[in-house]
């Protein structure tokens, strides 16, 4: 799955202090452990983990914001709610990324 990243996240996953992708939206439902996503189409990574969460407080409190680039919580939602101004229920995705294919994944292939 093609992702496009900001920039300035896109080179905190390359250097390794940003290890979780979040994604806002249905279409991201069906993202699985193991599934190959090429960042921008430059970068790939592997889902080595995902979890869904029903509102960004719940993801918020569900996972560590310095893992998707953030220094505090308050951060993590001042431009989190930038990037997804949608108000009311929304399908959060945090995905942990790993430049190796999970094993689970490469199994299948």
């Amino acid at each position: 799955m093609l992702l496009f990243v900001k920039s300035e996240f896109l080179k905190k996953i390359i250097d390794g202090s940003k290890t979780i992708e979040i994604r806002c939206g249905s279409r991201y439902r069906g993202i699985s452990v193991g599934d190959r996503l090429s960042l921008n189409g430059s970068t790939i990574r592997y889902a080595k983990n995902v979890r869904r969460f029903e509102t960004l407080t719940k993801m918020i409190a569900g996972i560590d914001v310095k893992l998707i680039g953030f220094s505090s919580k308050a951060e993590a939602r001042r431009v989190l709610r930038t990037l997804y101004p949608k108000t009311g229920p929304q399908l959060w995705v945090a995905i942990g990324l790993t430049e190796d294919c999970p094993k689970a994944r490469r199994e299948r292939l």
